[in-house]
């Protein structure tokens, strides 16, 4: 190149323009209306994986690469700018379709140039800029954000934060919903509204003393609802410190443990186990009682079906919920287990109870007592998002057959050895053969040998890893030359894809003008990036009217030459961006891009990303004109600072947090531990990243724990379990773990967030309970034992002066007084025996003993013995009454007898006037006991309670003793021989007391 003057001056040609969008980066197009044409430059091809030398496209070939979801943008655009006569300009961001495949994000700018006297456009022009990178630092940046704000809001546990003075500034959801307080009402010292009254003192003392040590404090208290409704908590709290280490406030973690409270209580802690593994594997239990058509759900299989506990549904009413096609299918599976007692494992579609369709696994397996079949018990799994998935495999494999069928390119697939296994050909033309003669042949044979040898060397160097090979070739096909270009790439170990395009015309094409001055001038018009040109020898510089305007200048007020760009630079970045030019100049830097502040007319900095690179050098490789553009970024970077200090904001609340605080990668190893796993541990990170904190667990808990972990994995459902954990000072401390799936937005699975609390000092004295429970029960049996014997002595001996000749010498008040020794002693000795069978039942030491009983023998025994304590009721009678044949039965004859006597001692109890009626009954397979009074009624807040361990009813017309022990020895009894009891109850008018059991003993 010459280096004249004249030469070296800026352009002002079309030339210029196409040299300066060409250093932009950007795709230039124009749309002829009328034929439907794109004229397009070699930078729009490149963009979509296309080939420059390539046909230029239509206006239909650029709307199939548009996303599907982005058709309706270009609608618009057409409808309000291109055919509206008012507008002109328009610029939108879209997902186009690259040839591998994928999809970019693409920013299209245009503008239509001309149009006819009625005002319908003829001409569009415009520029497509690649923005995929900055829609992909975008979704990141929300994707950490995202990420980390779950950790807070999504841990499986109350998360709390205060300041020193101890006055809230945050609470989690998982709080607020335990707590019963919303983060408003929390804000300050109104966090302790839901404190129980009665918990509030010992609360406060308890923080004061943990505040003044170093480290964290465990708390138990209760969250009182203004429903009414007690939680029971765990708390952990411990401080919070800036970089410096003083304390700038408090963090806490909130565990709910009511239900390990409420599971004090017999068998409440195996059930609760039971619903927790339900819930986590998405697995409801079920079981029908054939003969007494009762059915019983688990809570996870209420929630499958969107149910309340309370809906208790009948069997018609829950194949009701099986989708109408599936219904014929449950009801014969039903029949084939009762009948042939074969089980089933059916994967059905359901309507739950609120109308949401969902696919379930449901197995069934038959309840035998002895040959009969009496029940039927199983299970019901959620199983909606892998019958989703499969459906959505299976519409993405017709979407790809139906891809193929429309793809107009030759396809072959071949082993590397060059032999035929498919051919695709939509155009049979390009072929020498035809299709299903080329199946089985080889390469060599099939095509001219030169051109047979390329493809032979493709196939064995082909790799999946690099860029696929390209081959161009000719043809001589039915007389006329064919021109063609292949692209091979790896399809595994032992095949190869060939994709190969008819390029003739594009052959024919390359000679046509790609553009004019006009078309240069309103895409350099059309788009908003700013455009730079840079002579380097004289440093004059041509500046864009959009350059201009991005940096707030007046096109006529921006300098001409480089010096002005220099003095827009930030401090902070001068000295780089002087050191890049002078690498230009001395041609040491061809291209750069880069992020840099430029100072507005205003005098604010604002971000831009320049593009740039060397358009011209002399004959010695020296540059002479570099240009480029410049984009605002501004707002990408305000987002990223907001998001790293997001991300640091979030990484000291979980470093804060005193429990154990973790995340893992889709492949299940961990890739974040908390600063208070590190401490506890003593161990580095990097020792506990992967797999490696594992061998911190105690040898006994690392297979079970990993058996869970793994499992739930492989599900991606939550889990709960127990491990102990090494300290850093050798002992061991039990952590109770919970992991909870985490999601993209786009609900993508991406891992596991987990909290792990320390529940040592809790087992600990959960143990101790379990033992003062055990000696309470041992320490009631032995003082039972111990007073049964003065006692039996006592009534024995009262009893025989009663009755003996003696009596009659003693006057009233003698007789009175032993009589009185008499009734108490028997009082006592009740008490006793009712204390010895809690003792027992607690133990788990009573037995059943079956035989086979008359119901009016048990019954009439009852009254025998109930109708000595009416003789201080004159006005209440004792009724007897059995309905219709009542057969024998087969049970436990004491513990029937004994049931029976205390719900009538009981009536007599409660009844001044009316009749007590013991009435025995046969409903189905089983048998009623009902004993129902005329007295003073239970009011309906206590029914609840009449079965509770101490529980007594004294209002102001009767007052008695009692202890509250019979009706609660009688439920659980009824319970060992199969029964059980209930009551309905009218204030003031009586009740009713059933003991329902079956006719034949339980298996």
């Amino acid at each position: 190149m010459n280096s004249s003057d004249s030469q070296m001056r800026l352009p002002a040609s079309p030339r210029h323009l196409y040299l300066a969008l060409s250093g932009a980066d950007l795709g230039m197009w124009e749309w002829n209306i009328a034929t439907g044409q794109l004229i397009v430059n070699a930078r729009w091809h490149a963009m979509l994986g296309l080939d420059p030398n390539g046909p230029m496209p239509t206006i239909e070939h650029w709307n199939s690469c548009v996303h599907p979801d982005d058709i309706a943008i270009l609608d618009r655009i057409c409808s309000e700018v291109i055919f509206n006569a008012a507008g002109c300009e328009f610029e939108a961001d879209i997902r186009a379709r690259h040839c591998d495949g994928s999809y970019i994000w693409i920013r299209d700018k245009g503008a239509v140039i001309e149009r006819d006297e009625d005002g319908r456009p003829l001409r569009v022009v415009g520029t497509h800029l690649d923005i995929t990178n900055l829609k992909l630092a975008e979704g990141s940046a929300r994707e950490t954000e995202a990420r980390f704000r779950r950790l807070a809001d999504t841990a499986p546990v109350g998360i709390w934060m205060t300041d020193r003075l101890g006055k809230c500034t945050y609470v989690n959801s998982c709080w607020q919903k335990v707590a019963g307080v919303s983060l408003e009402e929390a804000l300050g010292d109104g966090w302790s509204n839901g404190l129980h009254p009665d918990d509030r003192e010992r609360v406060f003392a308890e923080w004061l003393q943990g505040a003044s040590t170093a480290q964290p404090w465990n708390q138990e208290y209760r969250f009182q609802n203004r429903d009414g409704r007690t939680t029971y908590v765990l708390g952990v709290t411990g401080a919070r410190r800036d970089d410096q280490g003083q304390t700038v406030g408090y963090i806490g973690v909130n565990v709910d443990i009511t239900q390990r409270k409420e599971a004090e209580a017999q068998l409440a802690a195996t059930t609760e186990l039971l619903e927790s593994t339900g819930r986590m594997a998405r697995v409801g239990g079920w079981e029908v009682d054939l003969r007494t058509t009762v059915q019983t759900w688990s809570r996870q299989t209420f929630s499958i079906f969107d149910m309340e506990p309370a809906d208790e549904p009948s069997v018609d009413a829950v194949i009701g919920l099986f989708a109408s096609d599936a219904q014929a299918t449950i009801r014969a599976a039903i029949a084939a287990a009762i009948n042939a007692g074969q089980s089933y494992d059916l994967e059905l579609p359901a309507i739950t109870a609120k109308g949401r369709s969902i696919w379930v696994r449901t197995q069934g397996t038959p309840v035998r007592f002895g040959r009969e079949v009496v029940g039927l018990r199983g299970t019901i799994q959620d199983i909606t998002d892998r019958k989703v998935a499969e459906l959505q495999l299976s519409r993405q494999e017709s979407h790809n057959r139906a891809l193929l069928s429309a793809n107009p390119d030759l396809i072959f697939t071949n082993r590397r050895d060059g032999t035929f296994l498919a051919v695709h050909a939509p155009d049979p033309g390009v072929l020498c053969a035809s299709a299903e003669s080329l199946l089985g042949m080889n390469v060599s044979d099939a095509l001219p040998g030169p051109i047979a040898r390329q493809f032979l060397e493709a196939f064995v160097g082909a790799d999946s890893n690099v860029e696929p090979r390209q081959i161009n070739f000719a043809l001589h096909v039915r007389g006329c030359v064919r021109h063609l270009e292949a692209r091979i790439v790896s399809a595994g170990d032992h095949t190869v894809v060939s994709i190969i395009r008819d390029v003739t015309a594009a052959k024919q094409m390359e000679g046509a003008i790609r553009s004019s001055e006009e078309r240069l001038q309103f895409a350099l018009d059309a788009t908003s990036d700013g455009i730079w040109d840079w002579n380097i020898h004289t440093g004059v510089a041509f500046y864009s009217p959009q350059w201009a305007k991005l940096l707030e200048y007046p096109p006529d007020e921006v300098e001409g030459n480089i010096s002005f760009f220099r003095e827009l630079l930030h401090p902070e970045e001068a000295e780089q961006i002087e050191n890049h030019l002078d690498g230009v100049a001395n041609g040491t830097v061809l291209a750069h891009t880069g992020e840099l502040r430029l100072r507005t007319k205003s005098g604010e900095f604002r971000w831009f990303l320049d593009r740039s690179r060397v358009v011209m050098q002399d004959e010695f490789g020296l540059p002479l004109r570099m240009v480029g553009t410049i984009s605002d970024i501004t707002e990408r970077k305000v987002s990223e600072q907001r998001i790293a200090e997001s991300e640091r904001r979030f990484r000291r609340l979980a470093d804060s947090c005193p429990m154990l605080i973790w995340t893992s990668d889709v492949n299940g190893g961990f890739d974040f531990v908390n600063e208070y796993w590190r401490e506890l541990t003593g161990q580095r990170p990097e020792s506990l990243l992967g797999d490696h904190w594992i061998q911190g667990l105690h040898p006994d808990d690392a297979e079970p724990y990993l058996g869970v972990y793994r499992a739930s994995f492989e599900k991606r459902c939550e889990f709960q379990t127990e491990f102990r954990l090494l300290r850093n000072d050798g002992s061991f401390r039990v952590f109770m773990c919970r992991g909870v799936p985490r999601t993209t937005d786009s609900g993508a699975f991406e891992g596991y967030v987990g909290a792990c609390v320390d529940v040592s000092e809790l087992r600990e004295m959960q143990l101790k309970a379990d033992a003062a429970s055990k000696a309470k029960s041992e320490f009631l049996a032995q003082m039972s034992h111990e007073f049964r014997t003065p006692l039996n002595a006592i009534i024995g001996f009262s009893t025989n002066l009663l009755r003996s000749d003696d009596c009659h010498s003693l006057d009233n008040r003698q007789r009175d007084r032993l009589t009185r020794i008499q009734r108490n002693g028997q009082h006592l000795l009740l008490i006793v025996n009712q204390l010895l069978d809690t003792a027992r039942i607690e133990a788990g030491q009573l037995t059943v003993s079956l035989a086979a009983c008359d119901v009016r023998e048990v019954i009439y025994e009852v009254a025998a013995v109930a109708r000595p304590l009416l003789e201080d009721r004159p006005d209440v009678k004792l009724l007897v009454e059995v309905i219709g044949n009542c057969p024998a039965f087969h049970s436990d004859r004491g513990k029937c007898h004994q049931i029976l006597l205390n719900l009538v001692s009981n009536a007599i109890k409660f009844t001044k006037k009316g009749e007590i009626t013991i009435r025995a009954s046969i409903d189905g397979e089983l048998l009623r006991f009902a004993v129902s009074d005329t007295g003073i009624g239970i009011a309906a807040d206590d029914i609840p309670r009449v079965f509770e361990l101490f529980y007594r009813t004294n209002t102001k017309e009767v007052v008695v003793e009692g202890t509250g022990l019979g009706l609660h020895i009688s439920t659980k009894l009824a319970a060992l021989i199969g029964g059980r009891i209930t009551v309905t109850s009218t204030l003031g008018k009586g009740s009713t007391f059933v003991l329902t059991i079956p006719m034949s003993p339980i298996a």
